[in-house]
């Protein structure tokens, strides 16, 4: 994930920081309780139209005071009636309806919920070359094609030689002051064909994960013009994804599931075509493969609970292999993982790329930062990468003679690959280490030749979808959605006992409030702590769940496997029943225990007006979390923008200012 706010720029989200303090402040003002909305200065009166507060405050009023009719009061009477009550608090009784206001309530409602997909939308945008071919409009025609599923042991996957030229990124570093131009990858090319595996090894910084996640098409950073990415010949298109896995050092995995039950969803994502019999055979085949049975109803857990570490790598690497892919991408796959586990998740990379069990063969790529000789020999090509340039790509047998033909020579006692890596290590040790290693560089640099790529007819094979519906991926979402939050016993315990004691608490606070002079301010502080309680609740722990939730669904939009849309309402369903639920019991507890309502009809248009608003805070939840991208930029905003809301309520500042 971006440092910052991802999609706006370093520059503008600090500016948006800094402006949330100046602008959203007065909007919770214009919320009609801390200042008399009829003694706002002119040019200020535009932030009440769009204070969510104001119309919450505004409905609830009404709905309390208007046709309430006579206040007892003893001695000189502020306001004799629930008019007078309106007429105080800054709202024209003969023009105030709830109805209108409910009605503005759910302007911001829909708004913010836009917003928050606008904003999603861009962190989301897809990344790609320059020169890259247009994704194929007939995609989704493709991927709806009514004809005969295919079986299950011959799901349409081609064979890929994958080749890459002159692949550069330079990206701009501010420096001491100084604006530099900084090359991620300096033009490193060539090739890889089905059946082989090749690692790509390198010092920390060599641009390896950039490397590999520009040959996927999934890069950050756009390559620049005269950068080129081939398949079969042809050039690479978005399409390619689907006949491509990607498996990360960081398995975004769901705690709250089992490993059957994960597999089971990704297969619907991934393999819409099959049927729920096929699917289920295809994930015991795979659990049965990879050694994942005795552990399939097991939750996934957390790191240190749950599966194991190297449970949880199989667990990932299964997951890629349910629709046999032709390429599969592995990044620092062996990270953390002692010798045994690393060499057995190598080998498994080399039996795939060799197509055991298969009648085809897979190209296979693994970014490794220092493998044990063992592991080593495992591959079939090597790159090795020195701030983004080759210096070496071949054999791993042929690196041991190529870097003794120019004078260096690898210690009897030191394994292959650690030599290697000491001899470019240019950031590392010592000033006459780093020297040496500068030196190393140049020479084997000076040593490059270019790699022939292999002609092959300009093919990309068959390029057909197995990949769900749209509306079927959404279903699958939103019932993993609901089936996380089942199972996350502390959040629903959270929920309830936050529920529970706000309730009893603004109950016992406000019990049974007697309709008189002395009592009205009161019921006017309830309502505007009902409505604060009910919104901040709403959206504050949206602002530590949905930033948490980005990376694996862009993760899995990445591959292909359904879009963002789908995930972001999905995400909003989910939330629905709580948002729903909870303000419901909340509210009902209070209006009986206050008794600040004598109706039916007020009663529920109390509860619908508490509705409305922790819908509107989620909304605006969901907005602080989309702009942020990280806990700690939705955290901020979330509150920079939430009291300023707050305040402009109509009743917190004097009546009359001018």
């Amino acid at each position: 994930m971006p440092q910052t706010f991802d999609g706006l720029g370093p520059e503008v989200a600090v500016s948006f920081s800094l402006a949330s303090v100046a602008v959203a402040r007065p909007l919770m003002m214009m919320g009609g309780l801390f200042i008399n909305l009829e003694s706002v200065p002119v040019g200020l009166v535009w932030l009440k139209a769009i204070s969510m507060f104001r119309y919450s405050f505004e409905a609830l009023m009404i709905n309390q005071w208007q046709d309430f009719g006579t206040l007892p009061c003893e001695g000189p009477c502020i306001a004799e009636n629930g008019e007078d009550v309106l007429v105080w608090s800054g709202i024209n009784p003969d023009s105030a309806s709830y109805t209108v206001s409910m009605l503005y309530l759910l302007i911001p409602l829909c708004c913010y919920h836009g917003l928050a997909f606008f904003c999603l939308m861009r962190r989301a945008r897809p990344r790609q070359f320059e020169g890259a071919a247009p994704e194929d409009d007939t995609k989704g025609e493709l991927r709806r094609q009514d004809e005969e599923k295919p079986k299950l042991t011959d799901i349409p996957r081609p064979e890929l030689l994958m080749a890459w030229q002159n692949l550069t990124i330079e990206v701009q570093r501010n420096e001491i002051g100084k604006v530099q131009t900084c090359r991620i990858l300096d033009g490193p090319g060539g090739h890889l064909e089905p059946g082989q595996l090749m690692a790509i090894m390198g010092p920390s910084g060599s641009g390896k994960s950039t490397l590999l996640k520009s040959i996927a098409g999934i890069g950050e950073l756009p390559l620049m013009s005269g950068s080129s990415v081939q398949v079969n010949g042809g050039e690479w298109t978005p399409m390619m994804r689907d006949h491509c896995g990607f498996l990360f050092q960081d398995e975004q995995l769901f705690s709250g599931l089992t490993v059957r039950e994960h597999l089971l969803f990704q297969c619907r994502f991934r393999m819409g075509l099959y049927s729920k019999a096929e699917r289920e055979q295809r994930v015991d085949a795979l659990l049965t493969e990879l050694g994942l049975m005795k552990c399939q109803n097991t939750l996934i857990g957390n790191i240190g609970a749950g599966i194991s570490g190297g449970e949880r790598r199989r667990l990932a690497f299964a997951t890629e292999l349910l629709t046999e892919p032709s390429v599969l991408f592995a990044d620092e796959a062996t990270s953390g993982l002692d010798s045994a586990m690393a060499y057995s998740v190598c080998k498994m990379l080399k039996d795939f790329a060799q197509g055991e069990g298969s009648s085809r063969k897979r190209t296979v790529f693994a970014t490794i930062h220092q493998p044990s000789e063992e592991v080593f020999n495992l591959f079939d090509k090597v790159m090795i990468l020195v701030d983004g340039k080759a210096v070496y790509q071949g054999t791993p047998s042929g690196a041991l003679g190529h870097y003794e033909s120019l004078g260096l020579m690898c210690p009897h006692d030191e394994s292959p690959a650690d030599f290697f890596m000491r001899c470019v290590a240019v950031n590392a040790g010592e000033e006459n280490a780093r020297q040496e290693a500068r030196e190393n560089v140049q020479k084997l640099l000076g040593a490059v030749r270019e790699v022939e790529v292999p002609k092959v007819p300009a093919s990309q094979g068959q390029e057909k979808s197995l990949k769900t519906s749209s509306l079927a991926a959404l279903g699958a979402l939103v019932q993993r959605e609901f089936l996380l939050r089942r199972r996350s016993k502390i959040l629903f315990k959270a929920v309830v006992a936050r529920t529970v004691l706000m309730a009893v608490l603004f109950g016992a606070m406000y019990w049974q409030i007697p309709n008189d002079q002395a009592s009205w301010q009161s019921v006017m502080g309830l309502l505007n702590m009902i409505m604060i309680n009910t919104f901040m609740t709403a959206g504050f722990g949206l602002t530590q769940e949905l930033p948490l939730a980005l990376r694996p669904a862009f993760r899995e939009t990445t591959a292909g496997m359904y879009s963002i849309s789908a995930w972001f309402w999905s995400k909003v369903i989910g939330d629905f029943p709580v948002d729903t639920v909870a303000p419901i019991v909340l509210s009902s507890t209070v209006f009986l225990m206050a008794g600040i309502g004598k109706t039916p009809e007020s009663y529920l248009m109390f509860v619908l007006l508490t509705v409305i608003t922790s819908h509107i805070g989620s909304a605006w939840g969901y907005l602080a979390s989309m702009i942020g991208g990280r806990i700690e930029y939705a955290f901020a905003l979330f509150l920079l923008t939430v009291f300023p809301f707050m305040t402009f309520n109509g009743v917190w500042m004097a009546k009359k200012q001018s």
